[in-house]
């Protein structure tokens, strides 16, 4: 008998999360849609977070425990584990919005697309920040902002085609890889009217200020677009980066 290859590939990164992690792979369990395989890679937790992980073997693809250097790296082992079509990263501490979200994204993947992203709810002193993203990126949105990685599926062949995440990249490697897949223009991005994620802010990138932020993705900017070109969207960013924070919906 043939082996079918899942549509969705679910990549988890963790590292002592025994408070968070249970959560996380509780969301995935309850999807409707099944056609997914799941990656756990550890960074070598020395808590309860092998043992918790242990408790959902029935959901669990492959697994493995060894120190890595950094999320990126792990990130980009777990690519190289895949078989899917479509990956999608699933960190402790994310909660998938509701048991159809696989559901509602695989709809989309039959019809060619590259990139398919929803929306996110940011979750920071216990209130809920409701992001939606725009339809139609372009280099203005990416001056300013970027789409959250843990509500975007990457067509696999696509990390063949521009690379995988850069490691030397901190906190802004994801960023990185989308602008990388706007800038190829044989690639597609489809925005889903749909919640996909409840994402922690407590994470290492969320932690680091703002200001940090800008100037990494003004150096990735003009990385990509030269000196010159880059210095438009920088402008911009500088300048219209107080009015897009505004556009955030809170509720406690």
């Amino acid at each position: 008998m043939l082996y079918k290859s899942p549509k969705i590939s679910v990549i988890t990164v963790t590292y002592n999360c025994e408070d968070t992690i249970e959560y996380t792979l509780l969301s995935l369990k309850q999807q409707l849609y099944k056609d997914y395989e799941l990656i756990i890679v550890d960074g070598g937790s020395t808590d309860s977070t092998l043992k918790i992980i242990h408790e959902f073997d029935d959901i669990v693809n492959v697994m493995i425990s060894e120190k890595d250097n950094g999320i990126y790296d792990a990130m980009n082992k777990g690519i190289k584990m895949s078989k899917g079509e479509f990956i999608f990263f699933l960190n402790a501490g994310d909660i998938l919005y509701d048991n159809n979200v696989l559901v509602k994204v695989s709809e989309s993947m039959d019809n060619g697309y590259d990139i398919i992203y929803g929306d996110a709810i940011f979750i920071k002193d216990n209130k809920k920040y409701y992001k939606s993203f725009t339809s139609k990126p372009d280099l203005k949105f990416f001056s300013v902002d970027t789409i959250c990685h843990q509500s975007v599926f990457i067509r696999s062949s696509l990390f063949q085609e521009i690379g995988f995440f850069n490691t030397r990249e901190v906190i802004m490697a994801d960023y990185e890889f989308l602008l990388k897949a706007f800038l190829s223009n044989n690639n597609t991005f489809k925005h889903i009217d749909y919640y996909i994620i409840y994402y922690n802010l407590d994470g290492k990138s969320a932690q680091i200020g703002h200001f940090y932020i800008m100037l990494r993705r003004m150096l990735i900017l003009k990385k990509y677009l030269g000196f010159i070109k880059s210095l438009r969207y920088i402008a911009f960013s500088i300048l219209y980066k107080p009015v897009y924070t505004l556009k955030w919906k809170r509720t406690k």
